[in-house]
């Protein structure tokens, strides 16, 4: 129908009366009717009402879409999915199989928006034959408007439980200096925690342990090693880090083990619990 509406292009200015069967019609007009009634029967269907995103699929759901014109299946239709994966938007060209299906793979989201929605819209460049002017077909397309599909994504954060070991200088630490970081690092990202391992969807473990590392100039050094190790309900280990001589000095050794831990616990909120978030999610 495009290429048909393009023969006339010499004649778009003018009116052009043609008849049938003793009925008089604008064939260009009745051209372009017909594309805008075949854009606006086309219907992009998921199988999903909304689309859960938890830590019982691993955070991706695989959403089936099933494309339609005028409530009948359409095979090798062109399509975009887009939805907010927290730095590009991610978005997908996508064509439907011979039976008019297609699968999204709804991974990698931005879990900081409270307004996460799978769209999709039929891709009107695609549908064009290819050879056209794009100077005159670009406002012909921008006027056809198609219609956009929209599906909700509900998350569903993870709960975290974490273990933590911290010893400097051979004795137990009594008032740890890893735990307020890493729940800092987490709950900015929308993170749970429980102190119930069979609630948990996933499990952190932190050992960390200081020595000394002699004097220098009137002050003390300690350097500190620190393993983290986070599993999921299975077992599987789903991140490792481990860190070591993070140094620190003080007056004496002890001070030195102290800011040494310090140190560990800003890489603990920022960096690590960053990647164990990307690890997850």
């Amino acid at each position: 129908m495009f290429k048909g509406l393009f023969e006339m292009k010499n004649y778009w200015n003018e009116v052009n009366p043609y008849t049938i069967n003793e009925k008089e019609t604008y064939l260009d007009l009745t051209i372009y009717n017909s594309i805008q009634d075949v854009v606006q029967g086309i219907t992009l269907e998921s199988n999903l009402e909304s689309i859960a995103i938890n830590a019982s699929n691993s955070f991706r759901q695989d959403v089936i879409i099933q494309t339609k014109v005028h409530s009948k299946p359409a095979p090798g239709l062109p399509f975009i999915s887009s939805y907010d994966n927290g730095k590009l938007r991610n978005q997908q060209k996508l064509v439907s199989d011979v039976k008019g299906n297609t699968t999204v793979a709804v991974m990698n989201i931005n879990t900081l928006n409270p307004h996460l929605q799978l769209e999709l819209i039929p891709d009107m460049k695609a549908l064009a034959p290819s050879g056209l002017d794009l100077i005159l077909l670009q406002p012909i397309l921008d006027g056809l408007e198609p219609k956009k599909s929209v599906y909700p994504i509900v998350v569903t954060m993870p709960t975290i439980a974490y273990f933590n070991q911290e010893s400097n200088l051979g004795k137990v630490v009594e008032q740890s200096q890893l735990a307020a970081p890493l729940q800092q690092g987490l709950s900015k990202r929308g993170f749970q925690f429980t102190d119930r391992i069979d609630a948990a969807d996933y499990v952190i473990y932190i050992e960390a342990s200081t020595k000394e590392g002699g004097t220098s100039q009137g002050f003390h050094v300690a350097f500190l090693e620190m393993h983290v190790v986070v599993r999921n309900k299975n077992g599987d280990i789903v991140y490792r880090k481990s860190m070591q001589n993070i140094k620190g000095l003080q007056l004496n050794y002890e001070a030195a083990g102290i800011e040494a831990f310090k140190k560990v616990g800003k890489a603990l909120e920022k960096d690590i619990t960053n990647d164990i978030s990307e690890a997850i999610l």
